[in-house]
């Protein structure tokens, strides 16, 4: 499985989004949302803003939220 690397917390506290992707078609997105981190995939091979089909979650804005967030993402990473 691959590694993701994320910027650390400090990044998404100042309210950045960060996105990526992994394989042809997986692309992810993490980002502040108030007071939580948002991660959000879609398999198209688009910008987030113009993506249909994309699955979300929230998680904590902390270092366990982003590795949880991390580990989420990979979870969907198609085999």
């Amino acid at each position: 499985m691959p590694n993701l690397d994320l910027p650390e917390i400090s990044y998404f506290e100042q309210k950045n989004a960060f996105t990526g992707s992994l394989k042809e078609d997986f692309r992810f997105r993490v980002c502040r949302e108030e007071d939580m981190l948002s991660a959000a995939v879609w398999q198209e091979d688009i910008c987030f803003e113009l993506a249909e089909n994309k699955e979300g979650q929230s998680f904590p804005l902390t270092n366990d939220g982003l590795k949880s967030a991390a580990a989420w993402i990979l979870s969907l990473l198609p085999a």
